[in-house]
């Protein structure tokens, strides 16, 4: 879910007449090419400010650097004393006229980020290895003020500084201007009923899209065509019963919606007369967009990563059954092997050698302990090394010894695990040796694109109450007892279909017991879809019936479509069913049974957990909230 005060907000009206504007926005300025880097992010109660401070410029921000970095930084013995004086006199905030008290956050040396250029638009790869001190500051304000002013830190008897700072402010979000050059106080005048219009008294601390309306005509030989951009916020004007408020949530639906409303609106006031003859649009294209440094950009198609940052192989151990979809045109695939049969009879001969074609800054063992001990094998020594746990650790290890699994994960300079539940599966096993190592992060999870997925139409047509489960077929997964559990419930006159979507090396035992239990009619295995989505959103109700699982994708997609979900106990299920969001039962058939059962027969039960679903605002999975802590892992480079 979106709130308003979070996008330009624009919708872009695409009626064709229209094209898309290219480069909307090419910077002269190089303000984003600074020593430092200060970034002001405002909010109801504060001001948070984060500093990427360089080598070159140590000298004006001092107080705020720890000794090891720089000489004239602060110890032990003066550090509360230096940072005090650095919030108060070296760089101000002051809201109306009141100097702010700053609390410093968070001190660390890392790699710097590096950002395509506003000028060039390309990356400049000379500073990919360049060290910077990263320092979070947040100055809390008493009550909303109406003016800010920011004071960096300046020469002695002098009202400029001599730091290189290139700066960008943000009110609740929304860019007031586009990133420029910090070198005296400037003064920020805020509207809090409605950020668009805050602005600086500085007039050349402005946004390069000013306009909370654009409207662009073209002209060519064959069509007219018209782009209109215009704020959520700003449509009340135009048609009746938009009434939304700054901070007011805009779900997905109301967004679909928002699209058709707006749409019909345009369709209908932009006639166009064409040698005397009128002529209705056809509406193209509409997209919720978002302004940020870089001009405006389309929200539909954000992707998981910056690739602007990134250079991206991913090596697939073995083609077989690896159900790549949608992998970003950005990435380089490369297949080792064809089929895993292959790789395993190579690496019981001793012939298995994985020869890296380039050397890598950054290599991840992504799927188990196998690729774990390839990148720390094969790869190349000097690079920072990720490695990805997913799953209960003692189910992964392989009969591999507790001496080993220290040596090998000890060459990892972090291990991430999908959730708490697994870390701590790790250390039941390890021990704590590694545990520093250790960070929980949960998969990135791309909302929108889900819900918009399972609006496709299915082809599989329904019958009655519907059960769906989604998986691998591998014994952990327990679809054995769930498939025992729908006969018991069948005989006892429960009406329901069960299906399951997916393949695997138990797809044959599976569709026997079926067929044992003369279940042919009502259970049902499919492989595995390029679109799940739409046959979640056609269930009644999902269940996970694994043995043991790290955090399900599957959970969480029946999650992101509100579906009322039954699961074992499981780390995955015990993570993601906080507030009360799914059904966690025994992991046991007995436990599988029961739980089903309550919730086929119990429709205020399921209506109670779809109500739960609805209520979240953002999950913790969301890529928004995820994909910053992956990619500050990435940018920390190895020190």
């Amino acid at each position: 879910m979106k709130k308003i005060s979070r996008i330009f907000v624009a919708l872009t009206i695409s009626l064709l007449f229209v094209i898309y504007l290219k480069a909307d926005f090419i910077s002269l300025i190089k303000a984003d090419e600074c020593t430092n880097i200060v970034e002001m992010f405002i909010d109801d109660n504060s001001v948070r400010i984060t500093f990427e401070i360089g080598e070159n410029d140590f000298q004006w921000f001092k107080n705020i650097i720890p000794l090891k970095y720089y000489e004239g930084g602060f110890s032990e013995q003066n550090k509360e004393e230096r940072i005090r004086k650095f919030c108060s006199e070296d760089f101000i905030v002051l809201a109306d006229g009141i100097k702010l008290k700053g609390d410093v956050k968070k001190i660390e040396r890392t790699k710097r980020i590096l950002r395509a250029s506003l000028y060039s638009g390309q990356v400049d790869s000379s500073r990919a290895n360049e060290y910077i001190i990263f320092i979070e500051v947040e100055y809390k304000f008493i009550a909303k003020p109406k003016v800010l002013t920011f004071i960096p830190p300046l020469e002695e008897g002098k009202d400029v500084t001599y730091a290189n700072i290139g700066f960008v402010t943000y009110h609740k979000k929304i860019p007031v201007h586009d990133i420029r050059y910090l070198g005296q106080a400037e003064t920020l005048h805020l509207n809090w009923e409605d950020p668009w219009y805050s602005y600086f008294e500085n007039k050349n601390l402005k946004r390069h899209h000013s306009s909370s309306l654009l409207s662009f005509l073209y002209i060519d030989p064959y069509e007219v065509r018209h782009e209109v951009l215009a704020r959520v916020k700003d449509l009340e004007y135009w048609i009746d019963g938009i009434d939304y408020k700054m901070d007011d949530v805009l779900t997905f639906e109301d967004q679909e919606k928002l699209k058709s409303t707006i749409s019909q609106y345009l369709r209908k006031h932009n006639i166009v007369t064409i040698d005397g003859k009128e002529i209705e649009p056809i509406v193209d294209k509409v997209h919720f967009v978002v302004v940020r440094l870089s001009g405006i950009q389309i929200l539909d198609k954000v992707d998981n990563l910056d690739y602007s940052k990134y250079n991206v192989d991913l090596i697939v151990l073995a083609k077989e059954k690896s159900y790549l979809y949608d992998i970003n045109k950005n990435v380089n695939v490369r297949y080792i092997y064809d089929t895993v049969g292959q790789l395993c009879q190579d690496y019981a001969n001793g012939n298995f050698n994985l020869e890296f074609k380039r050397e890598y800054d950054i290599e991840i063992g992504y799927l188990g302990i196998f690729t774990t001990w390839v990148i720390a094998r094969f790869g190349n020594p000097k690079a920072k090394k990720i490695t990805w746990l997913h799953g209960d650790f003692a189910y992964m290890v392989s009969g591999n010894t507790v001496e080993y699994v220290n040596d090998l994960y000890n060459r990892m300079d972090n291990i991430i695990c999908v959730s708490n539940g697994v870390k701590q599966s790790f250390i039941d096993f390890a021990g704590n040796e590694l545990e520093n190592k250790l960070q929980t992060i949960y998969n990135p999870i791309d909302i929108y694109k889900i819900r918009k997925l399972s609006l496709q139409d299915i082809e599989y047509k329904k019958n009655k109450f519907t059960i769906l489960s989604i998986a691998r077929l591998s014994s952990e997964k327990g679809f054995d007892r769930l498939i025992r559990v729908h006969k018991k419930l069948m005989e006892e006159g429960i009406e329901n279909e069960l299906i399951i979507l997916g393949s695997g090396g138990e797809e044959e035992n599976l569709k026997k017991l079926i067929k044992d239990l003369k279940l042919e009619d009502t259970c049902k295995i499919i492989e595995y879809q390029k679109n799940p989505y739409t046959w979640i959103k056609m269930c009644d109700i999902f269940v996970s019936s694994s043995t043991t699982e790290a955090l399900s994708l599957a959970i969480i997609e029946a999650m992101i479509l509100e579906k009322p979900i039954v699961a074992t106990d499981t780390h995955g299920s015990r993570a993601l069913f906080k507030n009360n969001l799914g059904l966690m039962v025994g992991n046991s058939e007995e436990g599988l049974y029961y739980g089903l059962r309550n919730m086929i027969l119990n429709k205020e039960l399921r209506e109670l957990y779809i109500k739960n679903l609805k209520k979240v605002d953002k999950f913790d999975f969301d890529k928004s909230i995820v994909m910053p802590e992956i990619e500050k892992l990435f940018d920390g480079g190895k020190i």
